[in-house]
C-alpha cells in the first residue's frame, strides 16, 4: 500500500478528541504531514502548549495509523501549542504603534497613513508614522 498524506488524514479521522465530538482532523490539529519511506512525521496543533490532552491524543494518533497500516513504520508526533506557531508575514505589511492617550497600541497595516485606533478625544485624528 502506497502511503500519501490523503491515507493519513483518512486513519487519523478515527481519532476522536477528548472531551469533544470532533475527530483530529475536523479540529485542523493535524498539519505538516511528511512521509519519506518508512517514516510518517506531523504536527498536532493544540490550543495551549500544557494542554493535559497532548500525550493521550499523540498516542491514539500513533496507535490508529499503527493499526491500518502496520508497525514497520517510523511515527514521529511533534504537539506544538498554537501560541507558539509563528504568524505569517505578508510582503509589503509593517508594524506601527500609536501612544495616544500614554496607552500603546500596536497593528499591522499595508500603508503608514492611516488614523489612529485609540478610544477617546483623538480618536480618528492622530496621524504616525507619516510616508
Amino acid at each position: 500500500m502506497a502511503v500519501i498524506p490523503k491515507t493519513i488524514t483518512d486513519i487519523l479521522q478515527n481519532v476522536i478528541f477528548p472531551g469533544s465530538n470532533e475527530n483530529v482532523i475536523g479540529l485542523e490539529m493535524v498539519q505538516e504531514i511528511r512521509i519519506a519511506g518508512s517514516r510518517i512525521s506531523f504536527t498536532l496543533v493544540f490550543q495551549r502548549d500544557d494542554d493535559p490532552n497532548i500525550q493521550a491524543v499523540s498516542e491514539a494518533c500513533a496507535n490508529e495509523i499503527e493499526k491500518i497500516l502496520g508497525t514497520e513504520y517510523d511515527i514521529t508526533i511533534t504537539p506544538k501549542g498554537i501560541h507558539r506557531m509563528k504568524a505569517p508575514v505578508l510582503p509589503g505589511v509593517k508594524k506601527y504603534h500609536c501612544d495616544c492617550l500614554r496607552k500603546r497600541w500596536s497593528w499591522e497595516i499595508n500603508c503608514c497613513c492611516k488614523p489612529c485606533r485609540c478610544i477617546g478625544k483623538n480618536r480618528g485624528k492622530s496621524w504616525i508614522d507619516r510616508c
